[in-house]
Formats: structure tokens, C-alpha cells, sequence
């Protein structure tokens, strides 16, 4: 085993985290346990000694994808380790997934990508019975794989540069422990579709969210899940702290939880991808549901199609509720015969010989006069412009 290669594949999990690093060449972070001293399920064991040996010479080594034997990717870098450190003899990472490589971020988000390996060279083995104790090796690169083999070891953070907090709904996200997939476990928890829709045009998600966290507040202090989870499309954890709840589309009035179809609406928009925000299935699925019921109780046309099943987006279905289609469809016939009579009355004037002046509506306009009066229509003709973009000069 000496002078070959080697890898040993670590299980990833997720956990929340507040800290923002502000990187253009990144898509998205995470950290990571990259190597344990237990003895994976291939019998190697790593001592501690070579992992703290390591930390130093690991800031800036690549993050590979299956270490390079990806037929597309190759042995192309997808990210880059950004700082190495050791914690009760457990070496961790923390890295950026390149920008170029979205499509393997999303991957590492929806748990796919659920693993790290570390590779590298042996310098020095030690047979143990079935075990064998790498008592020196070079850690050259870390890679990303769907499957682990040292059940001690588990990816410990991921940040994401496209979620913010916006509107009271959007944050870092989270898995749990155990390897599981961030898709099972930012999990959909128990919004409940029984309760009343309030029509409101306008809405605070913020405020939304800390008048229902107030609400399920007990007396300890502690937030009451079962209660608090009635608005909240998403909860992470075990639901006790207030950062736990995500994605508001309720809200408290006169003492009682209540749906609102400003926070539906809201929360449609930003699942549509608004503001590059990617969702888990789990919360368009939910919000399909309570969409059936507005379009049975009324609160939204029989013709609505949700943002992410339309083939075309229209403005009657983009904003339904604020913009009457009759009204769109007259404002718009209205605004077609005015641009049809601008039109014609620009032609008119362009044709009448201005250089002498001719009375038009009681005003006099010259051509050749700097700081003219501007005639009605071509005062119309410049709001066009201004408008639309149309009639440039």
C-alpha cells in the first residue's frame, strides 16, 4: 500500500449556520468532517497524528468530484478547500463549490451529493489484523460522492450565497444527522390547510413570522411546534428556536392563525425563483395544495395556473386578484387607439412647415425655437417614449 493512492469516503450532513462569506468566484460553502480516526468499512484507520500533520498543507487543495473520474468533469477542479483545522482528532474543511459548477451544488443541496473522500498518497502502513493503520500519507484533495464509508463522519455546515432572509422566509439551508438528504429534512412540516384564508393585499413576512412565534410561545419561553407549524410551510430541527421556521404563509389576527393570500402569493413568488431562490419540491408541493383550495373557495381564478406548471406566463395569471383581465384587455385597446392618433397627429405636424410658425391649439410653435412651448401631442409622443422606449428620434 505504501506510495499508492488512496480515498476514504466520509457521509455528509447539514447543519444551519449564519455565517456569510463573500466570495464571486463561489456559488455556495459547506464544512465538513474529511477524515476521522475510525476504521471505515474498507478496514483503514487514519491516526490523528496524520490528519494534524495535513491541516496546514490543506488551505487551497481542490475539491474533485468521484476524485477526477467523472467522464464530463474529469479531474477538473469543481471547488476549493478554504480552511483545514482538527477538533477532538476529527479533521474538518471548510470549501466553496466554484460558481461555473451549479449543477454540482445542486446536487450537494438536494443530498445527492452526500459524501466526502479524501485521496491522497501513503507513505507509511502498519498491518493490523484486518485493519490498516496509515501512519503516514499526503491528503491532496477532497472529493464529493454520493456514498460514505465511515459512519463517524458527517458534513457539518452548507451556506448558500443565493439564500437570504427576505420577506421573513428565506435562510440558510439545513439537514439533519445521520446522512440524510437535505430534501428529507428541510421537511415540510404540518402547515395546516383547514384553516381560514384572510384576503390581504399586503404583507410583512417578518412581521408575519414573529406574531405567530409570539403566539406559540409558552410560558417557558419554548415555542410550541404543534402550534407554531399551523403557518410555516418549512421547520427545521426540533422546532424550539424561532430561526427553526421558514416560509410564512399565515398569520395571527384577532388571536387566532389564519392563512393570508398576500403570504401565499408571496411565498408562490419567491418558490417561482424570485431573487434566484431554489426551493425544495416540498414547498411547491404544499403550495400547489392550498392553491386548489383558493381556486375552489374563489380566492383566485378557475384559469390560474401556479408560476412553475405554465408553459407561458400571462398577467392575468401572474397577479391575479390585483389586475382585473377585463380592465388590462380595455386599458390595453384605449392605449392602442391613442398611440394610433399620436401617431397620426406627429405625422401632421412633421409635414406642416414650422420653420414660420403656425398656430396649433392656441399656441404658437416654431421649429427653430429653442425654448418652446411643447405641444399636446408631443407631449404625448415623448410619455411614449418614455414609457415604452418607442418613437426615438
Amino acid at each position: 500500500m505504501l506510495g499508492k493512492t488512496f480515498q476514504t469516503i466520509l457521509p455528509i450532513e447539514r447543519l444551519i449556520t449564519k455565517e456569510i462569506i463573500e466570495e464571486d468566484e463561489f456559488i455556495g460553502f459547506f464544512e465538513g468532517v474529511a477524515s476521522t480516526p475510525d476504521v471505515d468499512l474498507e478496514g483503514d484507520k487514519i491516526l490523528p497524528s496524520v490528519l494534524v500533520k495535513n491541516v496546514d498543507n490543506l488551505k487551497g487543495k481542490p475539491i474533485l468530484l468521484l476524485h477526477g473520474r467523472e467522464s464530463n468533469i474529469g479531474a477538473r477542479p469543481v471547488g476549493r478547500i478554504i480552511d483545514a483545522w482538527v477538533e477532538d482528532n476529527i479533521l474538518k474543511i471548510k470549501a466553496g463549490i466554484y460558481r461555473t459548477f451549479s449543477k454540482i451544488w445542486d446536487y450537494i443541496k438536494k443530498g445527492i451529493l452526500k459524501a466526502l473522500s479524501i485521496g491522497g498518497v501513503v507513505r507509511q502502513v502498519k498491518r493490523d489484523g484486518d485493519i490498516n493503520i496509515i501512519e503516514d500519507a499526503e491528503i491532496r484533495e477532497v472529493s464529493l460522492t454520493p456514498r460514505g464509508v465511515n459512519p463517524s463522519a458527517k458534513i457539518i455546515k452548507i451556506l448558500g450565497k443565493s439564500y437570504i432572509v427576505s420577506d421573513g422566509f428565506l435562510k440558510e439551508i439545513t439537514t439533519t444527522s445521520h446522512g440524510e438528504s437535505m430534501i428529507e429534512s428541510t421537511l415540510l412540516e404540518k402547515v395546516d390547510y383547514s384553516l381560514d384564508i384572510v384576503e390581504r393585499s399586503e404583507w410583512d413576512g417578518g412581521e408575519a413570522a414573529k406574531r405567530i412565534l409570539d403566539w406559540a410561545e409558552n410560558d417557558d419561553k419554548e415555542i410550541d411546534r404543534e402550534k407554531a407549524s399551523k403557518l410555516f410551510l418549512m421547520v427545521e430541527s426540533d422546532g424550539k428556536n424561532r430561526s427553526d421556521y421558514s416560509w410564512p404563509v399565515g398569520d395571527i389576527v384577532d388571536g387566532r392563525p389564519v392563512l393570508v393570500t398576500s403570504g401565499i402569493m408571496t411565498a408562490i413568488k419567491y418558490a417561482s425563483g424570485a431573487r434566484g431562490v431554489q426551493p425544495p419540491p416540498e414547498v411547491k408541493k404544499a403550495l400547489e395544495k392550498i392553491v386548489e383550495r383558493m381556486i375552489r373557495e374563489g380566492f383566485l381564478p378557475r384559469d390560474y395556473i401556479i408560476p412553475w406548471k405554465r408553459s407561458e406566463k400571462s398577467l392575468e395569471t401572474c397577479y391575479p386578484g390585483i389586475i382585473d383581465v377585463k380592465v388590462v384587455e380595455e386599458l390595453k385597446e384605449r392605449l392602442e387607439k391613442l398611440e394610433n392618433y399620436v401617431l397620426s397627429k406627429s405625422i401632421q405636424i412633421d409635414s406642416e412647415n414650422l420653420e414660420k410658425g403656425i398656430a396649433l391649439n392656441d399656441e404658437l410653435v416654431s421649429k427653430n425655437s429653442i425654448s418652446h412651448r411643447i405641444e399636446k401631442t408631443s407631449m404625448l409622443v415623448k410619455l411614449y417614449r418614455e414609457i415604452y422606449g418607442e418613437f426615438s428620434d
